[in-house]
């Protein structure tokens, strides 16, 4: 049976068999992280008043982004007592629209557990920590990355993600203010030239890139935001780190913010970029972290602007390509389900071995980069799994 065929009847199974799905596909718990420290997390709603939103209805508005940190706590277990999500329904409604799944195969995410304590107490006496600033993909969540974000937090680190508005899958802001994203391609008007859909990208790049810098400016101002948070922030030690769009936009912040550490790439979607930027020096320690074959992206300058923008960093570049792996296994997205696969929505990979080389391969280069502790050996990143490539410049 050709999967054209196939794959209609897969749904039609999903769809009409809800209480089967439940029980034969439940969604699994994010993993425990590894690190001597538990997780806290907290959430917070900042406003720009150095910018308007420009972006649909909101024009004579500041700029919001919500923003969620995850941090070493004290006291607490490592135990899965928290709800992944807010807002479930939400969460159904946008990952069924946008990948045309059954909105019965997720009615589980509502039971999906975490471990991080939501509000916990920062943990005292560790000093200032080294801070990422995690930027998602193009509609994505600010806890896509949850599995990444508690491992970082378990080892020390101090982690801020934000939902970029209008791009996020979904912010909601109160019961009578859900913003759904309005940046997917068919949000654009018809008859969009390609020379438009770019011009517009940059624009939504170039916001997306100031969130980030305002974040940094809110660390800086933790003392009276956050008095319990800001003795472990460490706002002279920054990497930035981002999947898909959201590598873009911390590659792009990179040549406005120069104090920046390190960066991480989680397969970049770096066709946004434009021309200028991609030619500039980022001057900045770079990992990037994706699939080894190109045709997720379709289009061939997406490699080649990633190839240019390593070519011109003075500081070492680090390519890493993973075979079997697709754009959605570099989030949350794999793990609850190994059914993903059937959708095609990611790789054939093992996906708790992947898990684990992706955790340790962050934790180590983070460790060396930032900690000058330990060693990040690439022929060790080659045994994680087989088949790896490693590039450098």
């Amino acid at each position: 049976m050709k999967m054209k065929y196939f794959t209609p009847l897969i749904l039609l199974f999903f769809t009409s068999c809800a209480t089967i799905v439940r029980q034969v596909l439940p969604l699994e718990n994010l993993p425990l992280p590894t690190g001597q420290y538990n997780v806290g997390t907290k959430i917070y709603t900042w406003e720009d008043s150095s910018r308007k939103e420009w972006f649909g209805e909101e024009s004579n508005k500041f700029r919001r982004i919500p923003v969620q940190v995850w941090f070493p706590m004290e006291g607490g277990t490592k135990q899965l007592n928290s709800p992944y999500l807010q807002y479930p329904q939400d969460y159904i409604r946008v990952i069924s629209t946008d990948f045309d799944i059954p909105g019965s195969f997720l009615l589980n995410v509502k039971n999906i557990r975490t471990s991080a304590t939501i509000d916990g107490n920062p943990k005292s006496g560790l000093g200032k920590r080294p801070i990422i600033i995690f930027s998602h993909g193009l509609g994505g969540f600010k806890n896509q990355n949850t599995i990444q974000m508690e491992e970082l937090a378990s080892h020390g680190y101090i982690i801020f993600a934000c939902d970029h508005v209008y791009d996020a899958g979904f912010v909601r802001f109160s019961e009578d203010e859900i913003i759904y994203s309005k940046s997917f391609v068919r949000h654009f008007p018809k008859g969009t030239t390609d020379e438009e859909y770019w011009d517009t990208r940059e624009k939504h790049l170039l916001t997306r890139s100031q969130d980030i810098s305002f974040i940094i400016d809110q660390i800086e101002k933790l003392d009276t935001i956050d008095p319990a948070l800001s003795p472990l922030c460490d706002s002279q030690n920054i990497s930035l780190m981002g999947h898909s769009f959201g590598g873009s936009t911390v590659l792009s912040t990179l040549l406005r913010e120069k104090s920046i550490n390190s960066c991480i790439a989680l397969d970049a979607w770096t066709l946004p970029m434009p021309s200028h930027e991609i030619n500039q020096d980022i001057n900045t320690s770079l990992l990037h972290l994706g699939q080894l074959s190109d045709k997720y992206w379709e289009n061939k300058n997406n490699r080649l602007k990633l190839d240019t923008l390593v070519q011109n960093n003075k500081k070492q570049s680090i390519r890493i390509r993973v075979p079997q792996t697709k754009h959605f296994d570099y989030s949350d997205f794999s793990y609850f389900t190994w059914a993903t696969k059937l959708f095609g929505i990611t790789g054939k990979i093992n996906r708790e071995k992947f898990r684990l080389s992706l955790n340790k391969i962050l934790v180590d280069y983070l460790n060396y980069i930032t900690l000058n502790k330990g060693e990040f050996s690439i022929e060790r990143v080659k045994q994680l799994y087989g088949g790896i490539e490693v590039i450098t410049n």
